[in-house]
């Protein structure tokens, strides 16, 4: 084999060695509606799909998942929604966090934070210190988790797709 067969296939299975990988949670109220269900019901299904992609990503080879789950549209939805979406985020980082940290998983919130309440932010700094001590990213397994709020949903559609 030449020695740039040989580059191009490490390059390859360096590539492959991990996918980052982004989801933008949208839509959620809107399916729970269709149904004839309350929107909490439909964050709460998001929830649920969330932990069960976070459970398989390694095994598809996603070494890197941002989630986007708050934009900044969804402040205009009714102000019950809205507290009912944070107490589900605060709730499921208590729950979540020592088991991403156990397996493995980074843990990184990103985004704004001047508007979310002060329960909330308290558990995101409870997480962000429980995950301080994890090593950065590499092609060792770990693995990494961001949450993005309050980013601008359509901005950002705009922007993943025209980068396509």
């Amino acid at each position: 084999m030449a020695l740039c067969e040989e580059e191009a296939l490490r390059m390859q299975s360096k590539f492959f060695e991990g996918l980052p990988v982004a989801i933008i949670m949208d839509g959620n109220g809107r399916w729970a509606t269709r149904r004839g269900l309350p929107r909490v019901a439909g964050h709460r299904a998001g929830v649920a799909a969330v932990r069960r992609v976070v459970e398989h990503a390694p095994d598809v080879g996603i070494n890197r998942l941002t989630l986007y789950a708050f934009s900044s549209d969804n402040w205009s939805h009714p102000a019950g929604e809205v507290q009912s979406i944070f107490r589900l985020m605060r709730a499921h980082l208590r729950l979540e966090t020592e088991r991403l940290r156990k397996a493995g998983v980074r843990l990184q919130i990103i985004g704004r934070r001047d508007r979310l309440p002060k329960l909330l932010l308290r558990e995101i700094d409870q997480a962000e210190f429980r995950h301080r001590r994890k090593p950065p990213l590499s092609s060792t397994g770990c693995r990494g988790l961001l949450f993005a709020r309050c980013h601008h949903a359509r901005r950002r559609r705009g922007e993943l797709c025209s980068s396509t």
